[in-house]
């Protein structure tokens, strides 16, 4: 989520990047990303995502997801 559409629903210390503010990241190359899920296989993980940041934990790194959960349900409070 960018700032904007974090603007809009309220929710402050998201969809920027500086000090304070809750650590959301995507990392990947946009060239290398492809769906591999299929109708009759859909729980599969695109390929090409190098890392995700939650909270400013890494819940996946080089394509594999670790054991870490840190997300939590967003709300205005």
């Amino acid at each position: 989520m960018t700032s904007l559409p974090a603007r809009v629903f309220g929710l402050t210390n998201r969809g920027v990047i500086q000090t304070g503010a809750w650590a959301d990241l995507a990392i990947f190359e946009p060239g290398d990303i492809h769906e591999t899920a299929t109708y009759n296989d859909p729980h599969q993980v695109a390929q090409g995502m190098y890392a995700v940041v939650v909270n400013g934990i890494v819940v996946m790194e080089n394509g594999k997801f670790t054991s870490a959960a840190p997300g939590r349900v967003l709300s205005k409070n």
